[in-house]
Parts: structure tokens; sequence; C-alpha cells
């Protein structure tokens, strides 16, 4: 999705990158650069994702950020209801903003600037 494929009210224009909460880590590394058939980035870095280490694969102008939590919280919640799956997106806007969960059908959205 190009940057410029879309436009919104709230000033949303397209994905940044998209947050994968998994338990362990390595194991999910390995799937993941099969899955994508790209090395990761360097080991240990994140797109700010507070409270967790990971790796990021960039794919065209977006980014997968795979990622485990480093300690309790909301992260490590979704983990033990769901198991892995996807945490958070990000979008890219003109502001920096977190929708409520509860006007995006309980997802996590952050809109980010680029």
């Amino acid at each position: 999705v190009p940057a410029e494929g879309a436009r919104h009210a709230n000033g949303a224009r397209g994905i940044g990158s998209l947050i994968v909460a998994v338990r362990e880590l390595d194991v999910a590394t390995a799937r993941y650069t099969g899955l994508l058939g790209r090395d990761s980035s360097a080991a240990g870095g994140t797109a700010n994702v507070e409270h967790a280490r990971g790796v990021g694969y960039s794919i065209g102008s977006h980014r997968v950020e795979v990622v485990a939590p480093t300690e309790d919280g909301p992260m490590r919640d979704l983990l033990n209801r769901r198991g892995d799956s996807v945490y958070e997106l990000r979008l890219i806007s003109t502001q920096d903003e977190t929708l409520d969960p509860r006007h995006a059908a309980n997802a996590r959205i952050r809109l980010v600037t680029a």
C-alpha cells in the first residue's frame, strides 16, 4: 500500500508497520524469515514497541515487527488470551494518536507521523 494510497478524515494515509506479538522470539524469527524470504534486521531493534524485544522486516516501505514482551502488560495479556497474533497496526498519518479501541473493533491502531 503506497503511503499516498488512501486518505481518511483522521489523517491516516497508509500502512506504516504491523506489530506481531509472539511468545518465543527465536522460533518466530525463523518462521518469519522463511515466510518473508528475507533476513531480519538487527536483532533487538523494534519500532518503538515499549516493553518488548524483537526483530523487524522491511517490505517495501512497510515494516513487520515481530516482538516478544519483556514484562507483564497488555502484550503479554494478549498472548495469554490468543497466542501469537497481531498486536498493533501503525498507520502513517499527519498526527500521532492512539485510536480508542472501542471505535476500532477492539483493534490497537496507532497513527504515527512518518
